[in-house]
């Protein structure tokens, strides 16, 4: 499947790596469970902490990218944006999510 895939998309001139490939797959199925949390929150006009993890993601998760891309070469990079987005906005994500979805605490109390 990578490659003739690849072989379309790059007129031959990409073959990824079955690890490049599983860096990529992982980190499209976190991004797919963190949009769906996301356009929750969005719903519920939750906003300004999306904000915040946007902001970390840029501060943080950018330098640690660009190293790991250097570092690593092309597989660094969906691996470093797989492990920063878990770390700075998944998991930040499910404790909002949680917070909002199972407070049981009414404020007409």
């Amino acid at each position: 499947f990578l490659d003739p895939a690849a072989r379309l998309l790059s007129g031959g001139e990409v073959v990824p790596t079955l690890e490049l490939a599983a860096w990529i797959a992982l980190w499209a199925v976190l991004e797919a469970f963190g949009n769906s949390i996301a356009m929750y929150l969005n719903g519920r006009h939750i906003v300004r902490p999306q904000l915040i993890m946007v902001g970390l993601q840029l501060v943080i998760g950018l330098p640690i990218k660009i190293w790991a891309t250097r570092r690593f070469g092309i597989v660094g990079l969906p691996a470093a944006t797989a492990v920063t987005y878990i770390l700075l906005s998944l998991l930040p994500l499910a404790t909002v999510f949680r917070k909002v979805c199972f407070n049981f605490h009414s404020s007409e109390e």
